[in-house]
């Protein structure tokens, strides 16, 4: 399922995304992960947000899947079903 996984599902669930992804920088992929599992979505923010980085997209180019973490500490997320729209500006964190 496409959506947010962030502290208002407790990471166990992915929430619908209203906010228009493109206005985002993002862009809509397969999602990466089938299912939400808690403790690989937990997983997956920690190692994205390793060195102060703002965010990072994991893109799996056989599957066509990915993901996108949002790094921000107030408000960590990881977004199923979507990567940066251009790879080379990676979003920032609002």
């Amino acid at each position: 399922m496409r959506g947010i996984a962030d502290k208002r599902s407790e990471f166990s669930r992915f929430l619908p995304m209203t906010a228009d992804p493109a206005r985002d920088g993002l862009k809509a992929v397969k999602p990466y992960f089938p299912t939400a599992n808690r403790a690989e979505i937990l997983r997956a923010i920690e190692h994205a947000c390793v060195g102060g980085r703002h965010g990072s997209s994991i893109y799996e180019e056989r599957r066509q899947a990915g993901y996108y973490v949002n790094c921000n500490p107030k408000n960590r997320q990881l977004l199923n079903g979507y990567v940066a729209a251009n790879p080379a500006a990676q979003p920032h964190s609002r």
